[in-house]
């Protein structure tokens, strides 16, 4: 195994931009593709997130789309909404 990382996975998505994981407790987390560390974990329990799906990313944002189609920017550098 190149490496291993623990996160509760409800949705993935690999981009250019980094690894991108919508996890089971309701934020978004990015996760080093080289080393496989956690580099940023968005609030937890953000409602917006509830039943969303990683939808797309580009170099400075990574999109989160909830149940009702309401989308969410989340900065791919630190992870602030």
């Amino acid at each position: 195994d190149r490496w291993v990382a623990r996160v509760s996975t409800a949705a993935l998505m690999a981009t250019d931009a980094g690894l991108f994981v919508r996890t089971d407790g309701h934020s978004v987390a990015r996760v080093d593709p080289d080393s496989g560390a956690v580099r940023w974990t968005s609030n937890s329990n953000d409602p917006d997130l509830s039943w969303a799906m990683i939808v797309g990313a580009t170099d400075d944002v990574v999109l989160a789309r909830d149940r009702n189609g309401v989308l969410s920017a989340y900065d791919t550098r630190t992870g602030t909404k």
